[in-house]
């Protein structure tokens, strides 16, 4: 693991600090940011290019989160800045996303009446997201350092049909027609941390 200053970062006018935190093995690049701004604000940015599922990440992650705890405990960061949910890396987060809006009366309704309805499509995401756990294996990790965390926000939702999706089997099990379009990705994701 490597840990450094990371001057090549933006917003420098407003940081005190914004040390980066990496891990790497073969087809696994990971890598962590631990910002502190001039408002006395910390949050916690996490940037990958990885081709293991979360569960074959979990131990470079909990080794960066380690270095980072011993530096300042994870209780006193705001926020997390994760990157994508859903990637093809992270399928078993998507599904139970995807399952939730094909049996979700608000998501049909969205469709439906788009765009003279009250419902986003992000606040959709964020819902069936906490509702389901589908971040569990994320949620238990940072348990480990005595907090919780919990999905507040995301931008740019994909949606999709069923029968296009690499899961389609699962969700067609789950009674989801291949025509149905369900919600599975988003581009950006925050969760923050209590």
């Amino acid at each position: 693991m490597n840990s450094y200053l990371d001057k090549s970062t933006s917003g420098w006018a407003d940081k005190i600090s914004d040390y980066a935190f990496e891990a790497r093995v073969p087809g696994c690049f990971i890598k962590w940011n631990a910002v502190e701004e001039k408002n006395d604000r910390r949050y916690l940015v996490l940037n990958r290019d990885c081709q293991l599922n979360f569960d074959g990440q979990v131990a470079l992650h909990r080794a960066i989160l380690n270095a980072i705890h011993k530096r300042w405990p994870i209780g006193h960061f705001a926020s997390i800045s994760f990157g994508s949910f859903g990637l093809a890396s992270e399928e078993a987060w998507a599904i139970p996303v995807a399952i939730a809006s094909a049996k979700s009366r608000e998501y049909r309704h969205y469709r439906q009446n788009y765009p003279n309805t009250p419902e986003s499509l992000n606040g959709l995401f964020v819902r069936f997201a906490n509702q389901t756990d589908a971040y569990m294996p994320l949620k238990r990790l940072f348990r480990e350092y005595g907090v919780e965390i919990q999905l507040s926000g995301v931008e740019k939702v994909f949606v999709q049909k069923a029968g296009k999706l690499p899961y389609r089997e699962t969700l067609l099990h789950n009674g989801i027609r291949e025509s149905d379009k369900v919600i599975f990705m988003a581009g950006s994701s925050y969760f923050s941390i209590h």
